[in-house]
C-alpha cells in the first residue's frame, strides 16, 4: 500500500474524493463525526413529513464495504497539526497523514443573531433562486405566491425573539414556529498554524485546491474559497463533488510523480422546486419550468441519492404523496430550547 490519505468529512466532497480512490494503491482513512452521509438537498422534505430521515441518510461503511483500501472511522476532529502532519480527535487519537483532504463543509449562518440557535428549526441548505435568470426567478416567485406563500424581497431579519421576528422595514411578525434557511457559512476547524481565510471564512486555496503554503493539504467543498473567472464557487453539492474527484486524481498524480492539473468547475446548471408539478431548471442554454422542470428535478435527485434502497424509498414516498395527497411521515419535533 502507498501513502496515506486522510479525508475529514463524509459530505458530498469527502465522499466523492474517497470513492475516486477506491481500489487504488493508496491507503485512505475517512473521518466524520457521524457514521452516515446525509443528502442535504432533500432535508426539507424530512422536515415537511414527506420523507423519513433514513431515506436521505446512508451508512458510510456500507458505501465502502467492498473497498479494500478505504476505511471509515467515526471521530470528531478537534485540531490539525500541519507541521507534524497529525490529525487530533476528540478521544485523544493522533492520526498521521501523507496527504490531507479537508471537507468539513458548512454550518448554519445566523448572521450574528445568536439567539436563533436556541429558537429556530434550522435547515442547512442554501437559497439559490438569485442565481437563476430573472425570468425563472419571477416564475418561481409567481408559483410560490399562487400557493399562498407570501414572499418578501429586499427585506432583512433584524432580530428574533421567542414569539416574534423583527424586519428591516419596521414590521414585526408574530410566530411560534421559525424555520431558518437563510444560508450557511464555512465550518470552523482549528489548524496549527492557522490557514488563511477569506472575509467569508472560507479557506484560501490555489488552482489545485491546495491550502496556500501547504502542498500536501487540500481543501474542498463549502470550506474552500475557489475563484473561477473572478467569481467564488457557490456552496453547493455539485462543485464539492467535482472538487473531490479532482483532488483524488491529483493525489494519484503526485504518487506517480506527475504534474498536477488545475481545477476547472464544469457547471451543469441549477434547479429548484416550488412544489407539486412546479420547478425551475437552468441547464446552460436550456431553461425548464413547470411539470417538465419538476420531472427533471425529481430525476436528478434520485440519481444523486446513494443506495438503491434509499432511491426506491424516496420514489415510493413521492409517488404515494402525488397520488393520494398524503404525507406518509408524521413526526413532531420541537425547536431547541423550547419547553
Amino acid at each position: 500500500m502507498g501513502s496515506r490519505v486522510v479525508i475529514i468529512g463524509a459530505g458530498f466532497g469527502g465522499l466523492s474524493c474517497a470513492r475516486a480512490l477506491v481500489n487504488k494503491s493508496i491507503d485512505v482513512l475517512l473521518l466524520d463525526k457521524n457514521n452516515y452521509h446525509l443528502f442535504t438537498p432533500l432535508l426539507y422534505q424530512v422536515a415537511s413529513s414527506l420523507l423519513d430521515p433514513s431515506d436521505i441518510a446512508y451508512p458510510v461503511r456500507a458505501v465502502f464495504r467492498r473497498a479494500k483500501n478505504v476505511r471509515f472511522q467515526m471521530a470528531t476532529v478537534t485540531e490539525i497539526d500541519l507541521q507534524a502532519r497529525l490529525v487530533k480527535t476528540q478521544d485523544g487519537a493522533l492520526i498521521p497523514y501523507d496527504y490531507l483532504v479537508i471537507a468539513t463543509g458548512s454550518v448554519t449562518n445566523y448572521f450574528g443573531m445568536h439567539s436563533l440557535a436556541s429558537i429556530a428549526h434550522e435547515l442547512k441548505d442554501i437559497p439559490v433562486l438569485p442565481a437563476f435568470a430573472p425570468k425563472l426567478g419571477e416564475y418561481a416567485r409567481w408559483q410560490l405566491e399562487r400557493r399562498g406563500i407570501e414572499v418578501r424581497l429586499h427585506t432583512r431579519v433584524l432580530d428574533v425573539s421567542g414569539d416574534a421576528v423583527r424586519l428591516s422595514n419596521g414590521e414585526t411578525i408574530e410566530t411560534k414556529t421559525l424555520i431558518w434557511a437563510a444560508g450557511v457559512k464555512a465550518s470552523e476547524l482549528v489548524t496549527v498554524p492557522p490557514l488563511p481565510r477569506t472575509r467569508a471564512g472560507r479557506i484560501e486555496v490555489d488552482e489545485f485546491l491546495r491550502a496556500k503554503g501547504h502542498e500536501q493539504v487540500f481543501v474542498i467543498g463549502d470550506l474552500a474559497a475557489f475563484f473561477q473567472d473572478g467569481t467564488e464557487l457557490p456552496m453547493l453539492a455539485r462543485p464539492a463533488m467535482q472538487e473531490g474527484a479532482h483532488v483524488a486524481e491529483n493525489i494519484l498524480r503526485l504518487e506517480h510523480h506527475q504534474s498536477l492539473i488545475p481545477f476547472r468547475y464544469r457547471d451543469p446548471g441549477i434547479m429548484a422546486t416550488m412544489g407539486r408539478n412546479s420547478a425551475v431548471a437552468q441547464l446552460k442554454r436550456i431553461s425548464l419550468t413547470g411539470f417538465i422542470g419538476w420531472l427533471a428535478w425529481l430525476l436528478l435527485h434520485l440519481i444523486l441519492l446513494i443506495g438503491f434502497r434509499n432511491r426506491f424509498a424516496v420514489l415510493l414516498s413521492w409517488a404515494w404523496e402525488y397520488i393520494f395527497y398524503d404525507r406518509p411521515v408524521r413526526l413532531i419535533a420541537r425547536a431547541k430550547g423550547r419547553s
